[in-house]
């Protein structure tokens, strides 16, 4: 009971009880210990949260952090008159104010919204809130309207725990219930070697199924049970996006190399000689032989054709 529901539990107090004195035992501590769980985790988790939104914006961090004060607890802080600068001290603070909040203090404070409301308890509450009432409270409100108000102030004032519950609950199921898919799964593919020991395999298949539904929700109920007294939830905050850096058609070395002077290739002189000469023998006004065909007329102005000519000598 100790390690599942973080409660002081010894052996002794279980002496000389039946078991069903027993049970009920354990049930009032836990429920005890629920209750001030609920009053305790907000505290908790919005000191956490303002430390983590003090490193981002101060002034709106402690701006927010005094109208969840003032929503939660009716204490009309403001970021110049914080009775302390420490969280801890805070938080401390606020534990004990938590903790004085009554069924009385509830009634007051209920009593107090409906006069405000001006008997319009929904739009009251859709306006200042972001609550919406459902049907059947709209009809409660008609009849008791302060309960119905009591009923909202408390759900205002556990709503990071029912947050935590949301999720929780959400993710047991989740798992618990793919777990029970595959288990059904294995049990199709070898129910049918039942029909051996001259069993209906129809019949014991639905026998395992509705046993395994059972063990579902028995394991369920102890995985809540476990983190509903210990779990907590992880404040993140988004990081700011990145400063989108405008890209260079071309890198910095590439353009530095660019905007250099080239050196010039070293050339041998070998390789400048062998050049020159290639020039030479192709350009005929350098001194290459020039070619003339046999048929055309010679090049020494004689008018003969230059195989008679010059060609034939």
């Amino acid at each position: 009971v100790t390690a599942k529901f973080e409660i002081p539990f010894e052996a002794s107090d279980l002496v000389d009880l039946e078991p069903e004195e027993a049970v009920d035992l354990v049930m009032e501590r836990a429920l005890d210990a629920y209750r001030t769980r609920e009053r305790i985790y907000p505290v908790d988790f919005m000191i956490d949260m303002t430390s983590m939104r003090l490193q981002q914006d101060p002034a709106k961090a402690i701006e927010a952090f005094c109208q969840w004060v003032k929503l939660k607890y009716e204490l009309d802080w403001t970021p110049q008159t914080l009775p302390s600068n420490n969280p801890e001290d805070l938080k401390k603070f606020l534990l004990e104010e938590a903790l004085r909040w009554d069924d009385e203090r509830f009634k007051r404070r209920a009593e107090r919204l409906v006069e405000e409301s001006n008997g319009d308890l929904d739009m009251w509450l859709r306006t200042n809130w972001n609550f919406a009432l459902s049907d059947d409270e709209k009809a409660d409100a008609e009849l008791d309207p302060i309960a119905v108000a009591t009923k909202k102030i408390k759900q205002v004032q556990r709503a990071e725990l029912a947050q935590l519950e949301r999720n929780v609950l959400l993710q047991i199921f989740d798992s618990a219930w793919k777990d029970h898919l595959h288990q059904t799964d294995q049990v199709r593919e070898s129910i049918g070697f039942r029909s051996f020991s001259q069993l209906d395999p129809r019949i014991e298949f639905k026998r395992e199924g509705a046993r395994l539904f059972d063990e579902m929700f028995e394991h369920i109920q102890d995985r809540v049970t476990d983190l509903v007294f210990k779990a907590k939830m992880q404040v993140r905050m988004s990081q700011p996006p990145p400063k989108q850096q405008q890209q260079l058609s071309q890198p910095p070395e590439t353009a530095k190399t660019a905007q250099q002077p080239r050196p010039k290739p070293k050339v041998s002189e070998q390789s400048i000689r062998a050049a020159s000469a290639a020039a030479s023998k192709d350009d005929p006004v350098s001194g290459g032989a020039m070619t003339v065909g046999r048929n055309e007329p010679c090049p020494c102005g004689s008018g003969k054709k230059y195989k008679k000519c010059c060609g034939g000598r």
